[in-house]
């Protein structure tokens, strides 16, 4: 009975979490592992392939605090450009979320506080890492519209770059969902069935890595990106997903680097994702 109570308080405390976190999305997974692939269109355009494995770990303080650990682990490969080595770039931290949830108010607080390291080679030096943080707050304005306006920092090599952000949870109807954190995400979900989802989601990103080459250097990227997806589930939290559209504008650029000095270019090109995770929903 006893531990029944600790398997039901922990996926209670999941779905808590995350249905109030900082991706403003209907579930929670768990842990996962996501790759995408995107060819360069023109010759001496680089080719990217990138792996991501990430989770989330919650802790409950009582009274509606919540503390969420997203550690993750990505693995971004730049290829084909100008006949040069391929470019490895990773990137491993930890992403901390605090939740101050109250079920009886429409108001609540998120924050959240991450330290990673960004570099080539995995490369742990000083000047590797960088500090980010997020502030929203939750506005529930009816029982279909939950608004988060917030702010997002992060300590890029090339400069600190803040931004506005709104976080979305609209519920128009049953089986549709509208969510995201704007205008770095957002998801239009459809459900199919008890186990089929589809829809369309926009990503936006910026990042930069610092190049062991040496203590200025580093690469900077930005991508937006558009695509269809189709989700299965399997045994209800045994997630596959595969996702197919176009990175627009991806823009990569090498900056005080004498090797890599070649990498300046934008281009669209397609793009296929995929991934598999154990996830939970909150609906």
């Amino acid at each position: 009975m006893n531990k029944n109570r600790k398997i039901t308080g922990l996926i209670t405390l999941f779905l808590i979490g995350f249905h109030f976190s900082l991706n403003a999305q209907p579930y929670l997974s768990v842990a996962g592992l996501t790759g995408w692939s995107i060819p360069g269109q023109n010759v001496g355009q680089p080719n990217e392939s990138y792996f991501l494995l990430n989770a989330n770990v919650p802790l409950s303080f009582g009274n509606g605090n919540l503390i969420l650990f997203s550690p993750f682990s990505d693995l971004r490969t730049i290829s084909g450009y100008d006949n040069a080595e391929n470019l490895k770039l990773d990137g491993n931290g930890i992403f901390t979320s605090y939740v101050r949830y109250n079920s009886d108010s429409s108001k609540n607080f998120i924050g959240g506080l991450v330290v990673h390291n960004y570099s080539d080679g995995y490369n742990f030096s000083d000047n590797t890492y960088q500090i980010g943080g997020t502030i929203l707050y939750s506005l529930k304005l009816n029982k279909k519209l939950t608004i988060k306006p917030g702010l997002y920092y992060n300590s890029e090599f090339f400069s600190d770059f803040f931004l506005p952000i709104l976080g979305l949870d609209w519920r128009p109807y049953s089986n549709l969902k509208v969510f995201g954190i704007l205008p770095r995400l957002l998801v239009v979900e459809q459900k199919i069935s008890a186990s089929w989802y589809t829809g369309i989601r926009f990503r936006a990103f910026i990042t930069s890595y610092r190049l062991e080459e040496n203590e200025k250097a580093y690469v900077k990227l930005q991508d937006r990106q558009l695509t269809m997806f189709i989700e299965k589930y399997f045994f209800n939290n045994i997630v596959i997903s595969l996702q197919g559209g176009v990175s627009i504008d991806r823009e990569l650029i090498a900056r005080n680097s004498s090797s890599l000095a070649s990498i300046n270019y934008k281009n669209i090109s397609p793009i296929l994702k995929g991934g598999i995770y154990y996830r939970f929903r909150t609906d």
